[in-house]
């Protein structure tokens, strides 16, 4: 089992458990095999089976046990039967009740697809009980937060019996609750004393300070924060940049890269989509707004901001403005996944550094040792960084502009990799990729790793390229120059085409050409982008072409 330090858990290996931090928003585990749940994430960042024994519903956050056993489930599932398991939760509402301390019993039974209330008298003997202890901690104006006490674990327990005590959670409609960016319900710690486990999770600022619900804004900012931070830590040495806000707001997009915030404002994009919840929609050249951003990045310490208008989707890089912050730099650097990276504000609409492909690029630093590596569509080269760190025996990069290219290559020095040198195993060309590629197949040269990550639509010279006309002939050009048992990652953004359609098409092409392959899985997403149950924007086919 891997232990990784960027992830917010507690692995205890001798008596088998792991505590984690789960996010508000994700099930526990997942009962559809194309989705993933946060455990199945937590597997694969672990590259171990983990078993589960409890579960926290889909929209509460906090404390969560996984077992690293059968045996270890078994134990731990006794001793929440035996109700040795104690928990604590915080939640919010925006109802109000005279008591200051209410218990409710009654069995949580499910009807059809819901859960509801069975507080009738047959179903109250002790074996069956079923039971919540609510304890008030504070208020302000409408809004007081409360503590729960579950003596059992049923299913939307806490939920369904603060709805009878007249208390629904802030956000849970399906159970009265008034309409909220996201369920309010965090649970704080989970002890088991014969084991002396205490897990414990913080949860939303605006659960502390309720004055913070009075500006929806702020806590959808919050909200976003404190989903990064539930399994990531922040302050990991190797890692300082990451995705603040992506789904969240479909018009704001804000990336963090070392204490500065580059935020993507597509408000004034005519093709900018409506918020996932219609109910929510800001705009940043509003004052209240702009002055919220500013001092959410303040209380988080983020020193520094760009904000980038984004117009037609980035097709009118001339009529972009870009704000900034007094003190901000036009150069500085980041930390990815150990690597350093040059961030520049003023080349380009993004920038330097595109963040959704992560966790691609820790793929090939695992997988491009001894290997011949090629990047096409190279940007400023990310992935040829991660090659050279991962041992590769040679790492070509390509891009058509040759600003990136030095760009690329200034990110080689940043981490020790000699590019100046005649015999250095690091080249870099300027260059069409296609013009490239064809120029490879007639030097019968050929690679043991391509990436390549195209765009959806470019002009070259009096050529266009046309990812959703060009694709078959690509693809089947790097399947040439691709060795036996090579690897392919093919990447896109190309927004008509969802995961499927995609895997698809590259899988129809590959049949087609009656070729040899393998597919390997691709790497989820970090959670600071769409979370492993929903459909991505990036879109990535790994395969090893067999022969």
């Amino acid at each position: 089992m891997k232990s990784l330090n960027e992830l917010n858990l507690v692995i205890n290996t001798e008596d088998g458990y792991i505590i984690a931090n789960k996010p508000s928003g994700l099930n526990t585990h997942s009962s559809d095999i194309h989705l993933k749940g946060f455990v199945e994430w937590l597997e694969e960042k672990l590259e171990t089976k983990l078993y589960t024994f409890q579960r926290l519903d889909k929209g509460t956050s906090g404390v969560i046990l996984f077992a690293l056993s059968s045996q270890s489930a078994n134990f731990l599932t006794q001793q929440f039967k035996e109700q040795k398991v104690h928990k604590k939760y915080l939640f919010l509402t925006d109802k109000q009740i005279s008591t200051q301390k209410i218990s409710i019993e009654g069995d949580i039974i499910k009807k059809g697809n819901q859960f509801i209330l069975d507080d009738s008298k047959n179903n109250l003997q002790e074996q069956t009980k079923c039971c919540t202890h609510f304890t008030l901690i504070q208020s302000y104006k409408n809004f007081s937060l409360w503590e729960a006490h579950p003596e059992t674990g049923k299913p939307h327990q806490i939920r369904i019996h603060a709805q009878k005590a007249n208390i629904s959670i802030l956000g849970d409609i399906q159970h009265g609750g008034s309409p909220f960016i996201r369920l309010c319900l965090h649970c704080i710690s989970t002890e088991i004393s014969v084991l002396n486990i205490k897990g414990e999770a913080q949860p939303p600022a605006y659960f502390s300070n309720l004055e913070l619900l009075e500006n929806l804004f702020y806590c959808t900012l919050e909200t976003a924060w404190h989903q990064r931070s539930s399994s990531y830590n922040l302050n990991y040495n190797n890692q300082n940049c990451w995705r603040l806000l992506h789904s969240e707001i479909e018009n704001i997009k804000i990336d963090i890269f070392n204490h500065t915030a580059w935020v993507y404002d597509y408000t004034s994009d005519p093709n900018s989509k409506q918020s996932l919840n219609k109910k929510y929609k800001f705009d940043l050249s509003d004052k209240i707004v702009h002055s919220t951003l500013l001092r959410f990045l303040k209380d988080k310490k983020i020193e520094n901001y760009f904000i980038r208008e984004m117009k037609n989707r980035g097709q009118l890089p001339l009529h972009a403005e870009l704000l900034q912050s007094s003190n901000s730099q036009q150069v500085w650097t980041t930390i990815e996944n150990g690597l350093n990276f040059e961030i520049r504000s003023n080349q380009g609409l993004s920038p330097g550094l595109f963040l959704d492909q992560r966790e691609n690029r820790k793929f090939i630093l695992k997988n491009a040792k001894d290997k011949s590596v090629l990047n096409l569509f190279s940007y400023t080269g990310g992935f040829s960084v991660a090659a050279a760190a991962g041992g590769a025996a040679s790492v070509t990069t390509v891009d058509l502009s040759s600003n990136f290219i030095e760009w690329s290559k200034k990110n080689f020095q940043l981490n020790n990799f000699d590019v100046n040198n005649i015999h250095t195993k690091y080249k870099f060309w300027s260059a069409d990729a296609r013009v490239f590629i064809e120029g490879s197949k007639k030097r019968n040269q050929i690679y043991n790793i391509i990436v390549c990550d195209p765009p959806s639509f470019a002009r070259v010279k009096n050529n266009i390229f046309k990812l959703e006309s060009d694709l078959s002939e690509l693809f089947y050009s790097l399947f040439e120059i691709l060795s036996e048992n090579g690897i392919l990652l093919f990447s896109c953004n190309f927004e008509k085409w969802n995961f499927a359609q995609f895997t698809e098409k590259c899988l129809q092409l590959i049949i087609k050409n009656k070729k040899k392959f393998q597919i390997i899985n691709t790497p989820l997403l970090s959670l600071d982008y769409e979370l492993p149950d929903q459909a991505s924007l990036l879109k990535t086919f790994i395969i090893k072409k067999l022969g």
